[in-house]
Order: C-alpha cells, then structure tokens, then sequence
C-alpha cells in the first residue's frame, strides 16, 4: 500500500484516505520504502511500550508512554497521531520509521 506523502498525486490522495480513515490529526506518513502494510495487519505479537519524550525546542507537553497488546498498523498509527497531541510537538509530524526493539517500539516523527 502506498503512503507515501511526497510521490504522485494517487499516492497523495490514498495517504490522505487513510489519514482520514484512521482519524488521523497530526501526522503524515513518508516511510523509507513508501510502502506500509494494511492498517489492519499486526505488527507483532504480545504487549509492546511505544515512549515518546517531547523535544525541548518543539514541544511543551509532556512525554507519552502507552502499551498496546497484539499491535496492528493502525494502532501504531493512532498512538503516533496521539503523542503528537501529548508532547505538544507539532513541528515533527512525518512517521518516517517504526523498529521494534525487544518489548519497545520506537518510531520516529521527523519534520
């Protein structure tokens, strides 16, 4: 699935559906390989942490911390769009990565 925010106009066009379908506020998706599977397939077993901590410069909030069970695409969207609003960061907005590392998942929101 294409999601990539800086390609064609149908790429633009099916990001902002899914944006819009997800419930999307902040954030925008531009991943390495433009490509993300379905919103609905998992991301991995068990219960995973998703931390982040707002950037002095970008954000005033405070840090975001949530533990998901069995995480699909779309959750993982959905906290990323939520830790914008919790850190008061809305200057780094472009998922550009997610890697999981033991029971972590880390993602990041670029500019």
């Amino acid at each position: 699935m294409l999601i990539d925010m800086e390609d064609d106009a149908e790429d633009i066009a099916h990001a902002q559906a899914l944006r819009k379908r997800l419930g999307l506020q902040f954030i925008f998706i531009d991943l390495p390989d433009g490509r993300l599977p379905s919103p609905g397939q998992r991301y991995c077993k068990g219960t995973v942490t998703l931390v982040r901590v707002p950037e002095p410069e970008a954000g005033d909030g405070v840090a975001y911390r949530k533990a998901l069970r069995n995480p699909t695409w779309a959750d993982l969207l959905r906290a990323a769009d939520e830790s914008v609003r919790a850190t008061g960061d809305n200057v780094h907005v472009v998922l550009e990565w997610v890697k999981r590392k033991g029971s972590r998942v880390e993602f990041w929101l670029g500019s």
